[in-house]
Formats: structure tokens, sequence, C-alpha cells
């Protein structure tokens, strides 16, 4: 038996027992996104049940075509959405009613290639990142939630060694005071003080990490002291020290998301930190497996598992707001699957996969 598969199993014993089934939540709100050129529906939202983590679809919205990644404004009464589209791309923006049910409030012109958007937590912006020119795009939010003009954008250098920038994903530090943006071209994340009256971006700090790396992803820890990178090329993740009084991200550590060399090329994706900062979690495409890092004493990780994504292709994930529940955005045709994982909260280990909603081509799942 493989080191893999005994920690699974492990961890669904473990899980059993961690998890009664008195302590039961309330239901939460769930949002999903999918690409529609692929046969998605767009915008999904419903509710998961926080006893048994059943996922239950309520319906659909019109988040435009292909809204790839989603974002939910403080107090949770907007979603926003970009439309991954070349050379017209877009963002989206959805109100949200006393239900959870999203209605299209308006669109604005994003540029080429949008594949992440992020609400910055003063909820006056809205950050893109765009894949195909290497930029980062500054929207304004109105006090009536719909998407106003740019304000700002940054466009990132074309490197004579390593070729042209990609942004892969633009998002905030536990601050407020900085954006962080993983460029998978160049390599490197870069950082921008942001003015929280105009939104615009200043003070570039440039952190580069290993040639051929590929940042595609990152996650704050909860105390906001350490950061993780998801490198899509090379399948490791980079464990980083971040001050967020300089705005200096420091690589401290960078470790494989595999346990075993896998069958066909791999592509980590997604990556997310347990609600008490003691684990980490990375979606690997290609291998298919869930990466399960323990959160050492220093900040640095030590790769504990690989189990099973239960499917094909897991381009997202995410933990339930309680974190005993992980999902998995499965994409490609042979999937087009959410499923869901009970997670130990004492070791971090998932346990056997206990549910599934068919949902084709997703591509986000986002709480509220």
């Amino acid at each position: 038996m493989r080191r893999r598969e005994f920690l699974g199993i492990a961890g669904s014993a473990a899980g059993a027992m961690l998890f009664p089934t008195e302590a039961a939540g309330s239901p939460r709100r769930v949002y999903l996104s999918s690409y529609t050129s692929g046969g998605g529906p767009g915008i999904g939202y419903g509710t998961v049940d926080g006893t048994t983590g059943k996922l239950k679809l309520t319906g659909t919205a019109d988040g435009g075509v292909d809204p790839s990644f989603l974002a939910l404004a403080p107090g949770r009464r907007a979603l926003y959405a970009n439309n991954e589209l070349v050379p017209d791309g877009l963002v989206t923006a959805l109100t949200v009613d006393g239900s959870g049910r999203p209605s299209q409030l308006n669109q604005e012109p994003a540029g080429q290639g949008p594949v992440h958007v992020h609400v910055h937590p003063s909820g006056r912006f809205l950050l893109s990142a765009l894949y195909t020119t290497g930029q980062v795009v500054v929207h304004s939010i109105g006090a009536d939630r719909r998407v106003g003009p740019v304000v700002d954008s940054v466009q990132h250098p074309t490197d004579p060694e390593l070729g042209k920038p990609i942004v892969h994903q633009v998002v905030s530090d536990p601050s407020g005071g900085w954006v962080l943006a993983c460029d998978l071209g160049l390599d490197s994340v870069f950082a921008y003080q942001v003015d929280l009256h105009t939104g615009r971006l200043g003070s570039q700090r440039r952190t580069q990490l290993a040639a051929g790396a590929g940042p595609r992803h990152l996650a704050f820890a909860p105390t906001g002291s350490f950061a993780y990178v998801a490198n899509e090329q090379d399948s490791t993740i980079t464990t980083c020290r971040w001050d967020a009084s300089g705005g200096v991200l420091t690589p401290i550590q960078t470790i494989s998301t595999l346990l075993d060399e896998p069958p066909t090329r791999n592509y980590p994706a997604a990556v997310v930190v347990s609600p008490d900062g003691r684990f980490v979690y990375l979606s690997n495409r290609g291998d298919n497996s869930i990466a399960v890092f323990a959160v050492l004493a220093t900040g640095q990780l030590e790769l504990v598992a690989t189990p099973s994504c239960g499917g094909v292709w897991p381009r997202s994930i995410a933990l339930d707001p309680s974190g005993r529940w992980l999902y998995v955005g499965n994409q490609q045709s042979e999937s087009d699957q959410v499923v869901w994982f009970p997670r130990d909260v004492s070791t971090g280990l998932l346990g056997a996969q206990v549910g599934s909603l068919d949902f084709t081509a997703v591509s986000c799942i986002l709480f509220a």
C-alpha cells in the first residue's frame, strides 16, 4: 500500500470520529462558476448543509459569457465575476438578495483575458488579473454595487530571458494595504501599495521565484505573516514570509506538491489554508490529487498526503467556513462535478469522498 493510500484511509477513520452527527450546523451559501463555452450554466448558487456537507444547487444566474472566477463584496450583498474573453474581456457585477440569489447589475470592459477577480477589503475597488496581456486592472465600485470605470492599470514588463508576462491572480494582503499579483510568465510575485482613496497602485516590489516555477495562485496564513504560492509549471509550492510594513515577500522554502511521480504532466492550480492556519491544501491537475501539507512551527510546510481529487482536473478547491469539509471542482468533461470530502481538523487529513454534484465546466467554488 502506498503512503498516500494509507494516509487517506487513516484520515477517513479519524474524520468519522471527529464529526459527530449531533454537531449540526446551519446551511451556508455557496456560489459556483463555469465556462459557458464549455457547456456550463455560468453562475450557480445554493447551500451547503453544515452537518452532512451536502451541496444543494438552488438555481443559476446570468453572469455573462465564461465567468471563470468569483468574488464577494464585504457584506455579501454583491458578487463579481470576470468574463474570460479575448480580446474583449469583461467584469460583471451582480446584486445578491436576501435569499442569496444573484441578479446581474452591469458589465464593464476589463481588457484581454481576465482570469481572476478580487474585491479589495474596503469594498471600493475591483481588481482583475489579465492573463493575455500581463496587466493588473483596478475598477471602482459604486455605492449601488455596480462596477465603475477603470481607475488604474499596471502593465508588467516583457523580460528578454523569461518572455512575456502572464498575470494569473491578484489578491489583497490581510492588512489591505498591498495588492499581490502572481505572474506565471515572469516567475515572479509583484506587490503594489494601494491608495485607499483612489485605488491607484504604487510602490512596486518584485519577488523572483525559481526559473520555470510559474506562480499561479497564492494564499495567506490567517496571521498574515506567511504566504503560500502554488507554482503551476514545476509542481512546487513556495512558502514566503510577508512583511506588510514594507511590502516585502521573502521565499524561505520550496517543496514538491507530489509524493510520487505522476503518470502525466502535472499542473498545480488552487491553494487554500485551513481556518486555524495549521494545514495547506493544493489541487494537482494531471496527478488528479489534493496535496495536504502540515504547517510547521517555522511556517514552512511538510507534505503528508496526496489523496485522489475524486475526478479529473481539479481546477478549484474550497474549505467551507467551518473548515470541516473540502470541496473540489473537477473541471474536465470526464468529471464535470463538485465533490466533497470530510476533513479531520486535528490531523488535516481528508476522509473518503461523501458526495458529488454535477456542474459542467466548473471553474470556481466560493462560500459566503
